[in-house]
C-alpha cells in the first residue's frame, strides 16, 4: 500500500472514497469539517447518528455508496469511541478498521481527512506514525501459499491511502511520522511473513538468506555462521539442540553501527527455532503445527534492526539469532544428557522441550564476550506459563536494571504495546541448579513460576554488570493474529 499526502482542500480533491472519523461525548456526536463545500458529509454523518444507526463507537463503520460529495464518489465514516479515551492506539485501531472496510468495498484509493481527528491528537508526528501503522498493519494478510485464479490475481483492494490536510506545515510533520510508521510496519510485516511460513519453507538456512536479502540496501553488516563455526565457538548448548535434525543450524549476526564509535552497542538476541517438536520429550500432536512460530523472537530482533537501519537511526545495535529446529532424530539429545555452554557452564538437559533457553544461553554468552554491550534485550517464545499468567493480552518481561526498565516501559507506552514485568529473584536461580551439572534446563523440585524459572536460567549467561531484559512473546502469537491482522500487535522489539 502506498501512503501519500494531499495538501489541497478536500473539496479540490478527486478520489473514489473519502474517509472521516467521528467521536462521541455524553451521547452527542463530535464531528466537524470546516469547508462549506463538505457540508453534505456532515449531514450524512449527523443523519446516521441521529437515526441511531451509528453511535460513533470504536471501529464502528458506515459506508455511504454513491454519496457523490465534490470529487468523492463514496464516503466512509468510522467511530473513534468516547472523546476522553482517544489516544494514538485508538487511531491505529480505527485506521485498521477503515482499511478493512475499504478492502471489503474493493476501494483502491481513499483520502483520509486528517482534520476529523486532529483535535483529539494534536501531536502531528505521533498521529502520523499511528495512522500509518494502523493502515499497514491492519491490511496484512498471509496468502503466499494460496493458489489464485486469473480474476483473483487482479487488484481488488486498497492500494493508495492519502492523508488530506490543507495546513501544509502540520501535514509535513504528520507525514514525517507516517514515514517512520511505514518503516516499522513494513519491518513488522516482514517478520509476520517469515513467521507464517511453514517449517519446510523456513529452515534455518532459509531464515538466514531472507534476513540477508532484507538487509540489502542498508548499512547492516550481515553474516551467518554454519555448524563448523558454531562448534569452533564451543556453543555446546546450541549444537546440542541441533543434534537430532537433518537441517544445518545457523547463527545469524547482524550489526548496524549508526552511532558514535565510542558508543557501546545494544545487543538484541532472538530465539530462532524454526520448528519445535519438543525433541525426545516430544510435544502432544494437538496444535503442534503452531510450533513454526517458535522463531518469532528471532524474527522480532531481525525486524528491529532492519527498521533502525532503514530509519538511519544514530544508534549502534547488534541482532543475534541462534537458529535451528528441534527434532527427535537418532542423534537427538536424551533427557539427562549434559552439554557445555560457551561460557563453560554445564547443563543437564532434563527435558529436551526446554530447548529455547539452551540456544539462547550460548547467544547471550557470545553477546557479552564479543560486544561488551551497554544493554542486552532477548526476545523469545520461551514459556507457555506466561500465557497462563497473563493470557493473550500482555507480553511478560523480566528486568532488574532500573534504567533499562524505565526505557522499556516508556517505549511500550508510546507504541501502544501491552507488557507486564514479572518477578526474577535469587530463589528462582537456586531452583535451576543441577544435580550432576552446574544447571538444569528445568527446575528439579519447584512447581509453577515457569516463566520466572526460565528467566533465572538465562540470567546465568549474562554478565552481572550488563543491563539485561528478557521478553516473552508467547501470549500474542496466534495463528489468527499472525495470518490475518485482526488485533493490533505490532511486533514488540520492532517498536521497542
Amino acid at each position: 500500500m502506498e501512503l501519500s499526502a494531499a495538501s489541497q482542500k478536500l473539496s479540490q480533491l478527486e478520489c473514489p472514497c473519502l474517509v472521516v472519523y467521528a467521536a462521541s461525548a455524553d451521547k452527542k456526536l463530535i464531528f466537524e469539517l470546516k469547508e462549506k463545500e463538505m457540508a453534505k458529509v456532515s449531514a450524512l454523518v449527523h443523519g446516521v447518528f441521529d437515526s441511531g444507526r451509528f453511535k460513533a463507537s470504536l471501529k464502528e463503520a458506515v459506508f455511504f455508496r454513491n454519496a457523490s460529495v465534490c470529487g468523492f464518489e463514496n464516503v466512509l465514516v468510522v467511530g473513534m469511541g468516547a472523546k476522553n479515551k482517544i489516544n494514538d492506539e485508538t487511531l491505529r485501531l480505527v485506521t485498521a478498521a477503515a482499511v478493512k472496510n475499504l478492502n471489503k468495498e474493493k476501494i483502491e484509493c481513499a483520502t483520509l481527512a486528517v482534520e476529523t481527528f486532529r483535535r483529539f491528537l494534536p501531536q502531528a508526528f505521533s498521529a502520523g506514525r499511528a495512522a500509518a501503522e494502523g493502515a499497514l498493519l491492519g491490511s496484512y494478510k498471509y496468502e503466499e501459499l494460496k493458489t489464485k485464479k486469473g480474476d483473483e490475481k487482479k487488484v481488488s483492494g486498497l492500494c493508495t491511502l492519502q492523508f488530506g490536510l490543507s495546513d501544509k506545515s502540520v501535514l509535513k510533520k504528520f507525514m514525517d511520522g507516517a514515514r517512520v510508521g511505514e518503516i516499522t510496519s513494513n519491518a513488522t510485516n516482514f517478520v509476520r511473513d517469515i513467521a507464517n511460513a511453514p517449517g519446510n519453507y523456513l529452515t534455518p538456512t532459509v531464515l538466514a538468506k531472507r534476513a540477508e536479502e532484507a538487509a540489502k540496501g542498508t548499512k547492516i553488516k550481515f553474516k551467518a555462521l554454519g555448524k563448523k563455526e558454531i562448534s569452533a565457538l564451543k556453543m555446546g548448548a546450541f549444537l546440542g539442540v541441533n543434534q537430532g535434525s537433518h537441517e544445518e543450524p545457523r547463527f545469524i549476526i547482524m550489526e548496524y553501527f549508526g552511532g558514535k564509535k565510542s558508543q557501546k552497542p545494544v545487543v538484541l538476541v532472538g530465539k530462532g527455532l524454526t520448528f519445535d517438536t519438543g525433541g525426545i520429550s516430544i510435544k502432544p500432536s494437538a496444535q503442534m503445527e503452531e510450533m513454526k512460530f517458535d522463531m518469532c523472537g528471532g524474527g522480532a530482533v531481525i525486524g528491529a534492526i532492519l527498521a533502525l537501519a532503514r530509519m538511519k537511526a544514530k544508534v549502534n545495535v547488534v541482532a543475534l539469532v541462534p537458529s535451528t529446529d528441534n527434532m527427535p532424530g537418532g542423534g537427538a539429545l536424551k533427557p539427562g544428557d549434559v552439554v557445555t555452554a560457551m561460557n563453560g557452564k554445564t547443563i543437564e538437559v532434563n527435558n529436551t522441550d526446554a530447548e529455547g533457553r539452551l540456544i539462547l544461553s550460548d547467544a547471550l554468552a557470545y553477546a557479552c564476550e564479543k560486544y561488551k554491550p551497554s544493554a542486552i534485550l532477548d526476545a523469545a517464545t520461551l514459556t507457555g506459563a506466561c500465557v497462563v499468567a497473563l493470557g493473550n493480552v500482555f507480553a511478560g518481561f523480566f528486568c532488574k536494571d532500573k534504567n533499562l526498565l524505565k526505557k522499556i516501559n516508556a517505549a511500550a507506552e508510546s507504541s501502544g504495546e501491552r507488557i507486564w514485568q514479572l518477578p526474577l529473584v535469587d530463589e528462582y536461580v537456586d531452583d535451576m541448579k543441577g544435580t550432576y551439572a552446574d544447571l538444569s534446563n528445568i527446575a528439579n523440585s519447584a512447581k509453577g513460576a515457569g516463566s520466572s524459572l526460565g528467566a533465572a536460567f538465562l540470567s546465568q549467561f549474562v554478565n552481572e554488570d550488563i543491563p539485561w531484559a528478557h521478553l516473552i512473546l508467547q501470549a500474542l502469537l496466534t495463528t489468527r493474529g499472525l495470518a490475518t491482522h485482526t488485533t493490533l500487535t505490532k511486533g514488540h522489539l520492532v517498536v521497542l
